[in-house]
């Protein structure tokens, strides 16, 4: 049932084979967010069926609605429920992104540098905790406050010390889950790993590489930043 599924979506969208793991990831992760949203305004908000019924949407059938209710109703699915939401309070350093993904953070954090650099793990990992004053939250700050105090301290001893600046604090400070696959990288978001980032390393190692040619080619030895390279060569070539 799965596999003609997948071929079925395969058919109908474009998917590279490259990216078909991370676009699964995706969907599945949609597919989650969806019945949880769903569960809780359709279920959740009334304390009666009969509320739930004046108030299905019309993006199901009366069959399903029903099977759904049936189903939210069993005992033991809701003593399954109880326990998943009990174990997910116990998690003590979620991101504050909401469905924001990492990608995007980092995007913005690049966007807002000057030289246009991509953030470090421990930017990214305070900038993903941020909490707004005065919102409600689940989980306690505690762990992540605590987190945070210890990459500043670290951080305070790296500056001035020449090559450390760059070095990520974010292993130092932080065990990921013991379940969690050793090629997974924290900060990065679903669908990738330790390899995704080696390649993309070594890709912007020779485009920079050919770039930084270019310019003391064209201009002599570079003395400036890396940004200040490429604003360079980008306005000599236009």
């Amino acid at each position: 049932m799965v596999q003609s599924e997948v071929h079925e979506r395969k058919e109908k969208y474009i998917v590279p084979e490259a990216g078909r793991k991370y676009a699964m990831e995706a969907v599945n992760t949609s597919w989650r967010s969806y019945k949880c949203r769903f569960k809780k305004n359709h279920f959740y908000a009334y304390a009666t069926d009969e509320l739930r019924w004046e108030n299905k949407p019309d993006t199901i059938s009366a069959p399903q609605f029903q099977d759904l209710l049936n189903y939210w109703k069993c005992e033991k699915i809701k003593e399954e429920s109880k326990t998943n939401r009990e174990n997910r309070l116990l998690l003590n350093d979620m991101h504050t992104m909401g469905r924001k993904g990492f990608a995007i953070l980092r995007h913005e954090l690049q966007e807002q540098d000057p030289d246009k650099q991509e953030p470090s793990q421990a930017k990214v990992y305070k900038e993903s905790r941020k909490r707004v004053p005065g919102r409600t939250y689940l989980t306690n700050p505690e762990k992540i406050e605590e987190n945070i105090a210890k990459i500043d301290a670290l951080e305070s001893t790296q500056d001035g010390e020449e090559g450390n600046n760059s070095k990520d604090l974010i292993s130092e400070v932080i065990q990921g889950p013991k379940s969690e696959s050793k090629s997974r990288v924290p900060l990065y978001g679903k669908g990738v790993i330790k390899s995704d980032l080696k390649k993309k390393e070594k890709k912007n190692q020779a485009s920079s590489g050919r770039v930084l040619a270019e310019y003391e080619n064209r201009f002599g030895a570079a003395t400036c930043t890396p940004r200040c390279v490429y604003d360079c060569i980008s306005t000599s070539r236009s």
